[in-house]
């Protein structure tokens, strides 16, 4: 780049600053800071809007992806922040496949969470079960329990999201072989405030046990934990309808 010329060294800075804003995006979203990543999303905008940032990233060889995925993650959390205002109300409850609505969270968490997690959706019951649920705020709870267990594991280890069923209930269990919890801790985790980490999603397992328990009618518990070994928690929800049977599939 020609130093002399003012316009390509206003270019070249703003390249290089938008390099560093990109960096800043990843580790926001990889640490799920949501107040972090709508600042830098305006920032971002800013650019584009200023400079059709876009286009010179393609342009400079950047990869642009994180644009297309990071409006993913807004309008994802756009669409949550207005159930949550909703809380307090009854939520609107509409029939739902569970296994493609926990395949579509698994799809969405896969490239959000460490390469170094083994992680897998193991689908041991029929496929095509309806349940009753908010999609928006169940799937939240998915996602809070899959970040929890990430935290557990410090970014290493083996994540199972586990379908199974009985005549009447369809049970999701989440995973990891974590550091595990003692059963002090498994008394209060459901408890508002409650956190064994220096950081986590804010709202937490209280919010989740009120979205399942109250607003879904089902069970939210801790399955096992045991220090050094793991912890599985298991979400249990009243079947709504039975389509038809299918062999068990894993996705992962």
């Amino acid at each position: 780049v020609d130093d002399s010329d003012p316009s390509k060294v206003s270019r070249k800075n703003l390249l290089a600053g938008n390099v560093r804003l990109e960096a800043q995006i990843k580790a926001a979203r990889d640490d799920g800071d949501v107040a972090r990543l709508l600042y830098l999303r305006k920032l971002l905008s800013n650019a584009i809007r200023i400079s059709h940032m876009e286009e010179l990233l393609e342009a400079q060889g950047i990869d642009t992806e994180i644009i297309t995925e990071l409006n993913k993650d807004l309008n994802r959390l756009n669409v949550i922040t207005d159930r949550f205002s909703k809380i307090g109300s009854q939520p609107e409850l509409k029939n739902a496949l569970i296994v493609d609505v926990l395949r579509d969270s698994v799809q969405y968490l896969q490239t959000r969470i460490s390469s170094r997690i083994e992680f897998a959706l193991i689908v041991e019951a029929r496929d095509m079960i309806e349940v009753k649920i908010n999609k928006p705020l169940f799937s939240w709870v998915i996602e809070n329990l899959v970040k929890n267990a990430v935290d557990a594991m410090r970014g290493e280890g083996k994540l199972l999201i586990t379908v199974s069923e009985s005549e009447s209930q369809v049970f999701i269990d989440v995973s990891d072989s974590g550091h595990g919890m003692a059963l002090s801790q498994q008394k209060i985790i459901f408890q508002p405030g409650f956190t064994s980490k220096r950081r986590g999603w804010g709202l937490g397992l209280s919010l989740a046990k009120r979205i399942i328990n109250d607003y879904h009618k089902g069970k939210i518990f801790v399955k096992y934990s045991e220090p050094g070994k793991g912890t599985t928690f298991r979400i249990a929800l009243e079947k709504s309808g039975i389509i038809f049977n299918q062999s068990k599939r894993k996705m992962g």
